[in-house]
């Protein structure tokens, strides 16, 4: 046989009203506070090793950017170099181009230059006496010589002489006219050509 129990409040009414104004003041003055510490606690503890991470992230973004920053104005300053550089190369590829020019037209000119003094003295040394020499002229690689003398076979002992010269080579006949007049003797107006020799050696 089932045996029913139930409880019974023997505190007199107004007493057991008060009880329970009391226990809900109680609830609400120490509950709510309650729930707030630990709705804060949860929330200290989940978002200040969050906010600590944000902030070494944050850290270390800056500091990213700070070398990001410093080997752009490397790499700016590196172009500039740079380009400084390559202008003063193209500069003096310009300049040694130019040199090149100017020692090759050097060059060509002292490989074609005819030393005058030297040309004169080796002139002097093969004119045979009795012959005279009235101007020189230099056309492209040869000489043209005119002059004077008193015979056919002083001029062709000077073009002999010519041909055994260092300086000179390949003496050719031009032209020449006989002159007389009155009493004077006669002479024998000539022109002659030879080649002038780049690089004279003893022959």
């Amino acid at each position: 046989m089932a045996v029913i129990t139930k409880k019974i409040n023997i505190l007199p009414a107004q007493k057991r009203y008060k009880t329970q104004i009391d226990l809900k003041e109680a609830g609400f003055k120490y509950g709510i506070p309650a729930l707030i510490f630990c709705v804060l606690l949860y929330v200290a503890l989940t978002l200040i090793p969050q906010i600590s991470e944000i902030a070494k992230i944050t850290k270390k973004i800056k500091a990213k950017q700070a070398q990001s920053n410093k080997l752009e104005m490397e790499d700016i300053a590196y172009q500039t170099q740079k380009e400084k550089i390559n202008a003063e190369i193209e500069e003096l590829k310009v300049k040694s181009e130019a040199l090149q020019k100017n020692t090759q037209l050097l060059k060509k000119e002292m490989d074609e230059k005819v030393f005058w003094e030297d040309v004169l003295v080796e002139l002097a040394r093969s004119m045979p006496d009795h012959l005279w020499i009235g101007s020189i002229s230099k056309q492209q690689n040869y000489l043209i010589i005119k002059g004077y003398t008193q015979s056919d076979s002083m001029l062709g002992t000077f073009m002999s002489h010519l041909d055994n010269s260092p300086l000179f080579a390949n003496t050719q006949f031009v032209s020449s006219e006989k002159i007389k007049e009155d009493d004077k003797e006669q002479i024998v107006i000539y022109e002659l050509k030879c080649d002038i020799v780049k690089n004279p050696v003893e022959r």
